[in-house]
């Protein structure tokens, strides 16, 4: 049975409201490449841990179907065509958390607030906004963007904004693109 040959042939996808399609398409990608059973059942796990891993998603669920074709005939050695369907249930796209506390070695506190859009664009994109107001000397600003594909390709790109140092100086953060 792991050896049986089998051909995917499509994919189904349900539960994307503001997910595009070619997000979770890709994420299945390696599972066209699976020519057996066992190979198949490999690649649906790999595919299900890349879509959790998107952060965007609350459930996702993988099933197989037989792609029916009324007027045709299997043959013995001919692979199985399958269906892949793929049923997502998408996390809520906007975040805010709020926060204050005191610092032991200096009896400063600071009030601290953040804004969050995931997914908001459909792309699995993240985008942060940070800030932290202390009662004496810490300040800061923080924006941060993360996409994890660019351009249909294996690239994580990461970026962050400015952070506002005490006295007003600015310090710039980074941005990095790291294949996968």
């Amino acid at each position: 049975v792991w050896s049986s040959p089998v051909q995917l042939v499509g994919v189904d996808i349900e539960g994307n409201e503001r997910t595009k399609g070619w997000v979770i398409r890709r994420a299945a990608r390696p599972v066209y490449a699976a020519r057996t059973t066992g190979r198949l059942l490999q690649e649906l796990e790999t595919t299900k841990q890349r879509l959790q891993a998107l952060g965007i998603f609350e459930g996702v669920e993988i099933f197989v179907d037989t792609f029916d074709e009324p007027s045709s005939q299997q043959a013995i050695d001919e692979p199985e065509r399958l269906v892949l369907r793929i049923s997502v249930t998408e996390k809520g796209c906007i975040t805010l958390n709020t926060g204050a506390d005191v610092n032991a070695e200096n009896s400063e506190g600071s009030a601290h607030a953040s804004y969050g859009l995931r997914n908001y664009f459909g792309a699995a994109e993240r985008i942060d906004l940070r800030t932290s107001m202390g009662t004496a000397s810490s300040n800061n600003f923080t924006l941060d963007c993360h996409q994890p594909t660019v351009f249909d390709t294996d690239v994580d790109l990461r970026c962050s904004g400015a952070e506002w140092l005490p006295g007003g100086t600015m310090c710039p953060r980074a941005a990095t693109a790291l294949p996968k």
